[in-house]
């Protein structure tokens, strides 16, 4: 890992902790996303759009917030969000299997029976469809 300085610069901002190494990470076709390891020991993304929509990461941040209270499936921590970037605790990728596929797909179909969605009016649902 390397030091962009930038997003370093822009995580340490949101986050108050400092910014020990960046790393890029590939994929995805509207955001840069970033890799951080910060001094605390902790290890972040970063996902960044300097020209997006004022409400983008928001309703991101919001939608997170959602899966994440529906308690149904893993959902990764938002530790920061603002109009041109959002910051969630990295997820180590694991290898495919069909136990994770079953866990996955049982969780999802919780999620769907649990009868929370997007616009109710439970508290979970979001404003705006994204």
């Amino acid at each position: 890992m390397t030091r962009l300085t930038a997003v370093a610069r822009r995580a340490e901002a949101l986050l108050g902790t400092a910014v020990i190494a960046t790393s890029p990470v590939a994929g995805g076709d509207t955001c840069t996303s970033t890799r951080l390891r910060l001094s605390d020991g902790t290890t972040a993304l970063i996902k960044t759009h300097p020209h997006s929509p004022g409400d983008f990461f928001a309703t991101e941040a919001a939608g997170l917030a959602w899966l994440a209270a529906s308690e149904t499936l893993p959902v990764p921590a938002v530790l920061a969000v603002d109009t041109d970037c959002l910051i969630v605790r990295w997820v180590e990728s694991g290898k495919p299997s069909g136990d994770a596929a079953a866990t996955f797909g049982a969780g999802l179909a919780r999620l769907h029976a649990s009868g929370v969605g997007p616009g109710q009016a439970d508290g979970f649902g979001a404003k705006n469809d994204g």
